[in-house]
């Protein structure tokens, strides 16, 4: 038996482009990559049963094993319904109009592109969802999203654990910076010297090494938390404050370069 998958969209008015697109990314996109990974599709005018349809819209976000979002045109409905999947936790692809803005809220989880008029641009949205959906099955639990990043966030600066709270405290120093970065990322065309892209290229490498620096303090951190033998906790949180002040390097190098670019 297929499983569902609810898909989240701008319908818009019969007739209108908005329906037409909708349509169109619906049929030969999303229930092409939905079915080839054994789901059955379904989008909100689709549903027949009698009841309120707002709460059934809710209950197919809450319920539904996948969920793909379509966030081509900035649509309220959209991200309201998005929010609501992301707040438990549960699998969601997103996708959005190729030349479209991400907004920074949903920025960091990743958005495949698509210009539903390239038939190239079709092929590989298709591949790469079908991908996606591939990943978040071999563990649906493993998903991570802005609203679920900000209570973890929250539990961790309430723990009376030190090593929390100074992770807690990392991970606001990253999610400030990458507000920053958000900011500067896409100059006008025509307005970036030479000493710009090479600022930014170097700002792109502190980031890949300050995400490394991180998951490897998570590890660290976990492994702390798990290791009842005093010696070798002794000598992991040794570990731990050496990759913590490689942090505190990596910000503070990030932080002189964003003066410059701003």
């Amino acid at each position: 038996m297929s499983k569902l998958c609810f898909v989240i969209a701008p319908i818009g008015d019969e007739g209108t482009e908005v329906r037409r697109r909708s349509d169109q990314i619906l049929a030969h996109i999303i229930d092409v990559a939905a079915k080839e990974c054994g789901y059955e599709t379904l989008r909100a005018d689709k549903i027949s049963e009698p009841g309120i349809i707002t709460s059934q819209i809710i209950q197919h976000l809450l319920d539904d094993p996948l969920v793909i979002a379509d966030m081509t045109g900035h649509n309220p409905n959209v991200f309201y319904e998005l929010a609501v999947r992301h707040a438990i936790r549960k699998p969601v692809v997103q996708l959005i109009e190729k030349g479209e803005k991400v907004p920074f809220d949903v920025a960091a989880t990743r958005t495949i592109q698509v210009d539903h008029h390239d038939l190239d641009s079709v092929a590989k949205c298709r591949q790469e969802i079908t991908s996606q959906i591939r990943a978040v099955e071999k563990d649906p639990a493993d998903v991570d999203t802005p609203i679920s990043a900000a209570i973890d966030l929250q539990q961790l600066r309430r723990s009376g654990n030190p090593m929390e709270k100074s992770a807690a405290e990392i991970i606001s120093i990253l999610q400030s910076l990458n507000t920053k970065i958000e900011t500067i990322t896409s100059p006008p065309a025509g307005l970036v010297s030479n000493q710009q892209a090479m600022l930014r290229k170097e700002l792109g490498m502190i980031q890949e090494k300050r995400e490394s620096l991180y998951e490897e303090l998570r590890v660290l951190h976990e492994r702390w938390l798990r290791d009842e033998d005093r010696s070798k906790r002794d000598k992991m949180q040794k570990q731990i404050a050496d990759v913590q002040s490689q942090l505190a390097l990596t910000k503070s190098r990030e932080l002189m370069i964003l003066r410059e670019l701003v």
